[in-house]
C-alpha cells in the first residue's frame, strides 16, 4: 500500500509539473510580452530622450504592481480557491454563486441546487435574494466581465505580435510598414494552424521559447544595472 501511495503521489506530482511547464507557454507568454508595448505606448519618443528617471520608474512601478496585484493576489489567492466543478471563469463563478443562493436570472437551476442552497443562510445571501435589481446588476457585471475577456482575447494577440515584429523597423532602415503587417499575418496564420494540434501541444512547444525569453531579458536587465 505504501508503494502504491508513493507511485500515485509521484504520478500526481509529475502531472502537476507538466501542467506548470505548459502554463509557462500559455499564461506567462502573455504576461512577459505585455511590458513590450506598454513602454512603447507610454513614451512616444525613445527612452534616451527622457532624462527624468521618475517617469521611467513610475511606468515600471505601474507595470510591476499591476502584475503582482492582479495575477498573484486576485487569481492565485482568490479566484483559484473558487471553482464550479473544476471549471473557472466569469460564468463559472456566477454559476457557483447561483448554486448557493436561490436566485438565478438564467433558467438553468436544477433540483440539486435547491438542496445545496439550503445549507447556509448568511446575511449577504439574504440581501442578494431579496433585491431583484441587485441580481440584475450582478448579471450585467458578469456579462460585462465576459465581454472584456473576449475583447482582451482579440486585441492582445494582435498587439503582442505587432509589437514583437515592430523591432525590425529599428534594426532595418527604411523598413516598409506593409512588410511588417505581412510578417504579422504569416505569424497569425501559423499560430492558428498550430492550434489544430491542440492547446496542450502548442503550450509544450512555446514553453521553452518563453523560458529563454525570460532568462534573456533578466540577464540583459541585470547586466545593464550592474
Amino acid at each position: 500500500k505504501r508503494l502504491c501511495s508513493l507511485q500515485l503521489s509521484w504520478v500526481n506530482l509529475s502531472r502537476n509539473l507538466l501542467r506548470a511547464y505548459r502554463s509557462i507557454g500559455v499564461v506567462y507568454g502573455d504576461l512577459s510580452t505585455s511590458p513590450l508595448y506598454v513602454y512603447a505606448r507610454t513614451f512616444k519618443e525613445k527612452l534616451d530622450n527622457y532624462r527624468n528617471e521618475d517617469a521611467i520608474f513610475g511606468a515600471f512601478s505601474l507595470i510591476f504592481w499591476t502584475l503582482r496585484l492582479i495575477p498573484l493576489l486576485k487569481y492565485v489567492f482568490i479566484l483559484l480557491g473558487a471553482d464550479d466543478n473544476g471549471e473557472g471563469g466569469t460564468f463559472a463563478l456566477y454559476s457557483l454563486l447561483c448554486r448557493h443562493a436561490k436566485f438565478n436570472l438564467l433558467p438553468n437551476q436544477q433540483a440539486a441546487d435547491e438542496e445545496l442552497s439550503a445549507y447556509e443562510y448568511g446575511l449577504s445571501r439574504q440581501f442578494l435574494e431579496k433585491h431583484k435589481r441587485l441580481q440584475s446588476a450582478l448579471l450585467l457585471a458578469v456579462l460585462f466581465g465576459a465581454s472584456m475577456v473576449k475583447g482582451d482575447g482579440v486585441l492582445t494577440p494582435a498587439i503582442s505580435v505587432l509589437s514583437a515584429v515592430s523591432g525590425l523597423k529599428d534594426a532595418v532602415e527604411n523598413f516598409n510598414e506593409g512588410v511588417l503587417l505581412l510578417i504579422a499575418c504569416i505569424i497569425f496564420v501559423g499560430l492558428f494552424i498550430l492550434q489544430h494540434f491542440g492547446t496542450h501541444r502548442v503550450a509544450f512547444v512555446f514553453a521553452p521559447v518563453v523560458i529563454i525569453w525570460l532568462i534573456s531579458i533578466f540577464t540583459l536587465g541585470l547586466y545593464n544595472i550592474i
